[in-house]
């Protein structure tokens, strides 16, 4: 990471100087490192939510292909699509 190496160094230069610069360059350390780690915590949740993507539509693309082959061979299908919640469907009405 570019930040962890400059706040390194700030903080090797800083702690050279009297106490004041010290605490300053620390200050500085905390700070960057905090940004670091919140930077690298939203590129993991972003890459998390990229794979939830697209294992949902790799599950849809397969669920969809069962759908049709049975519907071709005339066989009848009652598999729900993936990830369906009927209790998020149970409203009563018919949508329309």
């Amino acid at each position: 990471m570019v930040f962890k190496g400059i706040f390194r160094w700030l903080v090797k230069k800083y702690k050279e100087q009297d106490a004041e610069f010290k605490a300053i360059g620390e200050q500085a350390w905390q700070e960057g490192y905090e940004i670091g780690l919140e930077r690298a915590r939203q590129e993991i949740l972003e890459k998390r939510r990229q794979e939830g993507r697209e294992a949902y539509w790799r599950e849809a693309r397969d669920w969809y292909e069962r759908r049709e082959a049975a519907f071709l061979a005339g066989l009848p299908f009652d598999e729900p699509p993936p990830r369906y919640d009927p209790a998020a469907h149970a409203g009563g009405g018919d949508g329309g």
